[in-house]
């Protein structure tokens, strides 16, 4: 009997003892995606809901064995990476995927939730040196944004020229998150770019304390949709459906800010996000209420159809033109209306 194996990640990353962020955030957004998750610990942390204490950046010799371990029984389909601690850990990482040939997510970890930092200022440089030209899709925060390109983020609207400067400095595309910017009529917007073509991603604002782990979270939900085999603009939307869900659904654990939840696939239409090619000052006005449950209803290609069931008692049809274009669609979806108001 033939045997259907998972899709493979990796995350190399390092540890958050308190289970919110890093490795662990990670690898429990890779078991509700379906996919098996492998690690290379590039440091632990021993941190709790308020603060990093401690850091100890794992050893060239154990960061080199895991990621030969791995790559020679367990080749990943995608690898998300995130706090790289040290000028040395950057360098092996980078020297590792210039011979990798999938997909590649970079989370350009910072500081912590806390606000405590996780790298080394020689080791942001190497990263934007060294492993930059070989990310498929960069994840920076603002305040991420702002260390890349040493200079401030003049609020939403300085974001699209933002991620051109970001792929022109080598990633392949990026996508700059909104959670460190005030929200915009009741929406949380990340913008995404591979210098010729992008795009606006909004969702709701969820309104939480505890959203510790969110930007593990997205960039591992990106790498888990991309290593089952989703485009990458389809992992986008499904990334950020996942962290609004993840954000709704989060508690607090300890005495600080909890992290954000891993509750499976997103399955909820509260948690999917509208995508724009401009920045969209209004949001989309929902649909009309239809005065209740619609039921069964038919489906039909044409004015004429309508005309045909009206008479007949339906009062809910949907009408779905799939051979006219332009003007010529305009006219049969208003003649169906007039039909209908009939």
């Amino acid at each position: 009997m033939a045997t259907h194996s998972k899709p493979i990640a990796w995350s190399i990353a390092g540890s958050d003892s308190g289970g919110g962020a890093g490795i662990q955030a990670d690898l429990a957004t890779f078991q509700d995606f379906a996919v098996h998750g492998c690690t290379v610990i590039t440091a632990i942390t021993a941190q709790n809901s308020f603060a990093v204490g401690y850091v100890a950046v794992t050893p060239r010799r154990a960061l080199a064995a895991q990621i030969n371990a791995l790559d020679s029984d367990l080749p990943a389909s995608a690898i998300k990476v995130g706090m790289l601690a040290n000028e040395e850990v950057v360098e092996m990482v980078a020297k590792y995927l210039k011979s990798y040939e999938g997909f590649v997510v970079c989370d350009p970890v910072t500081r912590a939730s806390s606000g405590d930092s996780l790298i080394t200022g020689d080791a942001a440089n190497a990263l934007l040196d060294q492993l930059l030209p070989r990310v498929d899709l960069l994840t920076p925060n603002r305040n991420e944004a702002e260390a890349i390109l040493g200079r401030q983020l003049r609020g939403l609207e300085d974001v699209e020229r933002a991620g051109s400067e970001i792929v022109k400095l080598g990633a392949r595309s990026v996508l700059i998150t909104g959670g460190h910017f005030s929200a915009l009529n009741g929406e949380r917007l990340d913008y995404w770019t591979d210098g010729e073509d992008g795009f606006w991603l909004h969702g709701r604002d969820v309104q939480t304390v505890n959203s510790h782990g969110s930007g593990c979270t997205l960039s591992s939900a990106i790498t888990a949709a991309v290593a089952r085999g989703y485009d990458l603009k389809d992992a986008l939307v499904l990334g950020k459906a996942y962290v609004t869900q993840g954000l709704r659904l989060s508690t607090q654990l300890g005495g600080g800010p909890g992290a954000v939840a891993h509750m499976g696939w997103p399955t909820h239409w509260w948690d999917l996000p509208t995508v724009s090619h401009t920045l969209r000052q209004t949001p989309n006005k929902p649909f009309p209420d239809c005065g209740g449950a619609l039921g069964l209803y038919p489906v039909v290609d044409s004015a004429d159809w309508v005309e045909r069931l009206l008479p007949l008692g339906i009062t809910t049809i949907q009408l779905r033109v799939k051979d006219k274009t332009g003007d010529a669609l305009r006219a049969e979806i208003e003649r169906a209306v007039a039909i209908s108001e009939r």
